[in-house]
């Protein structure tokens, strides 16, 4: 008796330890550089801003390197499947979920970052913060993406990026 309690106790253990990752999905729509449509619902991807690329009705122009931004995760994700995992809340106040998406092995939010079509959104906590300022750094350091096309401003937790 005291083996199955132990067996299950290391069961459960090993089972909420595990990250917490969704079957395959596919992406069926790219809204932009840091949202996109898989498995039904609109995934807002955790710890990356990437500029915007415009929204008229709302009467906001698109922001420097947006277009740029948007293309690379249409080129990289559409009709792909993709693995979505959570940390911390599960949703943002525009009610998308938020996830980190992983591509076979690859973490596209970290993608992002390493290449220069996003920065480090540092507001919320998540585990890959310290990681991914890092390599936001080193994306600067060599003017990748919109640390070379852009004048970017960053204060606090956010970034303003415009055209130069």
């Amino acid at each position: 008796m005291k083996t199955s309690k132990n067996l299950l106790f290391f069961l459960l253990t090993l089972l909420t330890a595990a990250p917490a990752f969704s079957k395959s999905v596919e992406v069926t729509f790219v809204y932009d550089g840091d949202t996109i449509r898989a498995g039904g619902q609109k995934i807002r991807l955790i710890g990356v801003n990437a500029p915007e690329t415009g929204w008229p009705e709302k009467g906001k122009k698109p922001e420097c390197f947006g277009k740029e931004a948007h293309a690379f995760m249409k080129t990289l994700l559409f009709n792909k499947q993709v693995r979505l995992k959570n940390e911390g809340a599960k949703y943002d106040k525009y009610g998308r979920r938020l996830a980190y998406v992983y591509l076979g092995d690859k973490l596209v939010n970290e993608e992002l970052v390493r290449k220069g079509y996003a920065y480090t959104y540092t507001y919320f906590k998540f585990s890959k913060k310290e990681l991914w300022k890092d390599l936001q750094k080193k994306a600067e350091e060599a003017r990748l993406g919109i640390w070379g096309a852009c004048n970017v401003l960053c204060r606090g937790h956010a970034c303003k990026i415009n055209f130069r």
